[in-house]
């Protein structure tokens, strides 16, 4: 027999989709390996470590950094944060909630936050700032006025539709949130309104106690939930009634006895508090553009009490039962992300909306089949998503897949596991694009953590691999509390937010970051073309250069997918190769790699892997 090596020099191929094929120079799987920096060479990644320890106690969503350097984030749960250019973290206060959508504006030095229903403030950013929630709260409808009439309207005790017996009107804006009338003499009974749509169909009520009603003054029907109607250009007619438990009540209105003609306004807040939990927000041309459920407000200009034709809840459209979900710069186009959610959050299907900022409604939109379109990110004039566990590329014609994100696929296995990707969870890191994925998930495979899709170099071929797990070392989701929130660059420092259990904290990797403690890099399934045919197998020789100080390197392999890794530790400084020798020797298809543990501050450097075999063609066929 004659002994023949398998020996890999190159490794710019990247982690790819199957165990056994794959393009040029890939691999089966990799993490926090370098592979792009120098192709014939593979080395360690850095190592995240957190900050904000004790001061971050929510998930981090959203992240933006202001002229100085400093660096501010809205948290899940509301919390505000502001982060020093030391690395100094400190909690600016806490608003009712966080919708992800967080943007700074120099202009007006300024940092808004979208909450649930309204948009709070951050101002002035460089000089002793301060957190007012609600900066931007309900404001009043155009239509229906407190006219100031000196007539009144005793309310009865009991609905009638009568025309005398409701106010009618119509709304520029929604969600409605109350209707204020005035009050003449508030009786002994306690008030309610009831909101109808024209075919008298109830849509909410809100009652007022006695106690609380005063004569002279302004009464407000505030809504529990948020309604909503159809606004103009295509508003629909709707009326409220006003009743009391005892018929000694009036309110004021300029016609004795008759509703239709009592003072009244109808307040909207300014956001709808959407199904997802999102109001992504984006600076485009001199527009700040919000996602409001199945609309998108524009804001211009950035003043303190904008009226509703410079605060446009409704700019645009979408059609109903979508909500947005991302929104990204593509080209001259703003790209609006939206998807078809059930009540429990559940994806159905998405869209992209493409919106120039000048046209009545968006210019042009693509469907997405695959599910709604996550992680909504642009780089070098390509949209890029993630839909129904795949990552796609748009650079206009038809969507592009990229690939599968790994450890998705459920067919055949009855698994009913759900995978979300928050709004900012991409970034781009010295010219390569990294994805945060998954945000959350109930599949216990999936390994949480930073992807990467680019290249370095061009004249080597984008690809795919997975630079960096979270500090805390967990993987995967096994109990049930593992998340990413956020994932963004700025300059030299990548920054990942994450929730592990109850821990949370936000993840730095710089450029004087340590390697990171371990990784891993593993072949595709080798079997010399044969596949039915035994190979007789000596060695797995992986080759460095002078092995560093604090570093194990563990040469491995594997005979079949589900069997076990062998492995032989080498700890000895400078040495320049481990290998360990194939037992039993004869197998069909080989996997081979190397297991790295790091304690030092010098990652090693691996420049060849090699498997001594020999394909018994003796033996013949």
């Amino acid at each position: 027999m004659s002994k023949k090596a398998l020996i890999l020099k190159r490794f710019d191929g990247g982690w790819s989709p199957d165990l056994q094929i794959g393009p040029a120079n890939s691999f089966a799987y990799s993490r926090s390996i370098d592979f792009r920096k120098k192709p014939s060479q593979l080395s360690v990644l850095p190592q995240p470590a957190t900050e904000g320890d004790g001061v971050i106690v929510d998930l981090i969503q959203n992240t933006v950094m202001d002229l100085a350097g400093k660096m501010y984030a809205i948290g899940d749960q509301g919390w505000f944060y502001r982060r020093q250019t030391n690395g100094i973290w400190s909690s600016e206060g806490k608003l009712t909630d966080g919708n992800f959508g967080l943007s700074y504006r120099s202009d007006v030095d300024k940092i808004f936050v979208a909450s649930s229903k309204t948009i709070s403030e951050y101002s002035p950013v460089s000089n002793n700032p301060t957190l007012s929630e609600d900066k931007l709260g309900e404001s009043a409808s155009t239509v229906g006025t407190l006219t100031g009439g000196t007539r009144t309207y005793p309310l009865p005790t009991t609905i009638s539709e009568s025309v005398s017996n409701y106010q009618e009107f119509t709304s520029d804006i929604e969600p409605l949130s109350k209707i204020r009338v005035q009050v003449a003499d508030g009786g002994t009974g306690d008030w309610t309104l009831t909101l109808h749509d024209a075919a008298n169909n109830s849509l909410a009520t809100s009652t007022v106690t006695n106690a609380n009603i005063v004569d002279g003054r302004y009464l407000d029907f505030t809504f529990t939930t948020q309604v909503r109607i159809y606004v103009k250009p295509n508003a629909r007619t709707y009326h409220f009634h006003l009743t009391s438990t005892v018929a000694d009540g009036t309110v004021y209105c300029s016609t004795g006895g008759n509703l239709n003609t009592a003072d009244f306004t109808v307040y909207a807040d300014r956001l709808i508090d959407t199904k997802n939990g999102m109001h992504p927000i984006a600076t485009f041309l001199q527009y700040e553009l919000i996602g409001n459920g199945n609309y998108l407000a524009v804001w211009e200009p950035l003043s303190d009490d904008p009226s509703n034709l410079e605060f446009l809840r409704h700019k645009l459209r979408f059609p109903a039962g979508l909500e947005v979900c991302g929104i990204a710069r593509y080209q001259e186009y703003a790209a609006i992300a939206c998807e078809k959610t059930t009540d429990s959050g559940d994806a159905q299907e998405g869209y992209i909306f493409f919106w120039d900022g000048l046209s009545s409604t968006y210019n042009f939109f693509m469907t997405i089949p695959e599910g709604a379109p996550y992680s909504l990110h642009e780089h070098k004039d390509i949209l890029r998503y993630i839909a129904g566990d795949a990552e796609y590329i748009y650079s206009g014609g038809s969507p592009y897949k990229i690939r599968t994100l790994p450890n998705t696929d459920s067919e055949y296995s009855d698994a009913t596991d759900r995978t979300t990707t928050y709004p900012y969870m991409a970034t781009v890191r010295r010219g390569v694009h990294l994805q945060g994925w998954p945000s959350y998930t109930t599949n216990q495979s999936i390994e949480h953590g930073v992807y990467s899709y680019g290249a370095n170099n061009k004249d080597f071929n984008d690809c795919f691999g997975y630079n960096y797990t979270l500090s805390t070392g967990t993987l995967t989701n096994t109990s049930g509390n593992l998340r990413i929130g956020h994932v963004k660059n700025y300059g030299d420092t990548l920054f990942v937010s994450w929730r592990d259990g109850s821990e949370y904290g936000l993840d730095t990797v710089t450029n004087s970051s340590n390697p990171a403690s371990s990784a891993t890099w593993e072949s595709l399934f080798f079997d010399n073309g044969k596949p039915f045919k035994d190979k007789v197998g000596s060695y797995v020789i992986v080759c460095c250069e002078p092995l560093p100080s604090g570093v194990t390197l563990s040469p491995k392999y594997r005979t079949s997918i589900d069997g076990t890794w062998q492995s032989t530790d080498f700890s000895t400084e400078n040495i320049t190769e481990a290998r360990i020798p194939i037992n039993p020797t004869r197998y069909r298809s080989i996997q081979f790699g190397f297991d790295l543990a790091i304690t030092g501050t010098e990652s090693p450097v691996i420049t060849s892997i090699s498997l001594v075999y020999d394909d018994t063609s003796s033996e013949g066929f």
